[in-house]
């Protein structure tokens, strides 16, 4: 079972801020997420269909931030001179 006040220490911050944003979220989502009962919470369908769906994000922010990087550390050929690629331009508009 899990608790707004363990992910509160966790997190360096108070339970109450851990509540309050709870609450927003199923405010904004329309169903709450969680079962408050006595020893804690536990998730609703919603609130782990949610966290489902916001580890996929998670991962796929990681993926995407890899291969930004990856692509970051191949060095890119040179680009034109900017008076060669107006030149190029010109041309291109006066052929058609």
């Amino acid at each position: 079972m899990h608790s707004f006040s363990r992910t509160a220490d966790s997190l360096d911050t108070v339970q109450s801020m851990i509540s309050t944003r709870i609450q927003r979220l199923e405010q904004f989502i329309g169903a709450p997420l969680f079962l408050r009962l006595r020893r804690g919470v536990l998730p609703t369908r919603k609130g782990d269909q949610l966290y489902q769906h916001a580890k996929r994000v998670v991962r796929d922010i990681a993926e995407l931030e890899s291969a930004v990087k990856l692509h970051e550390a191949i060095p890119l050929p040179p680009a034109p001179p900017r008076k060669a690629a107006a030149a190029i331009t010109r041309a291109d508009l006066i052929d058609h």
